[in-house]
C-alpha cells in the first residue's frame, strides 16, 4: 500500500502509493513474535484499545518522517520501533495481525456503517 517495494535482489517496484512509506524485501524473517499493543485514536478503532496479535514479514518498512500510526506496541516490533498501524484517511495498515475480540470486532462494523452512510 506503500509507494514502492524493493525485492530483496534489488528490483524496485511502484505499488498503490496509499501510505506514505516504502518497503524493502529481505531474505530473512525482520520480525517473528506475538504482539500487544495499545490504539492511541488515530483510526476508527478510537483511543485506548488494547489488543494482542502476530507478526511475521520478510520486509522492512519506512514510514515518512510525520506519519501517523495509531498502534503503540509494548511487544513487537511493527513498522518503526514500537509504532505500527500506518493511517492515511481511512486506511489502516500495519505489520501486526491483529486478534479479533468482541470490542475490535463492534468498532469495526460501526466504521463500516458510518462509512456507508457517508
Amino acid at each position: 500500500l506503500g509507494r514502492s517495494i524493493t525485492t530483496a535482489d534489488g528490483k524496485t517496484c511502484r505499488t498503490a502509493g496509499l501510505l506514505d512509506s516504502e518497503s524493502v524485501m529481505h531474505t530473512r524473517f525482520q520480525a517473528l513474535d506475538y504482539s500487544i499493543g495499545t490504539t492511541c485514536g488515530n483510526s476508527f478503532l478510537g483511543k485506548g484499545l488494547g489488543f494482542r496479535g502476530h507478526e511475521f514479514h520478510y520486509s522492512r518498512t519506512v514510514a515518512d518522517a510525520d506519519a501517523r500510526f495509531d498502534y503503540i506496541l509494548s511487544r513487537g516490533k511493527g513498522i518503526d520501533g514500537g509504532r505500527d498501524g500506518l493511517v492515511c484517511g481511512s486506511v489502516l495498515a500495519g505489520y501486526t495481525h491483529l486478534y479479533f475480540g468482541p470490542e475490535f470486532a463492534l468498532k469495526f462494523v460501526g466504521a463500516i456503517k458510518k462509512s456507508n452512510k457517508q
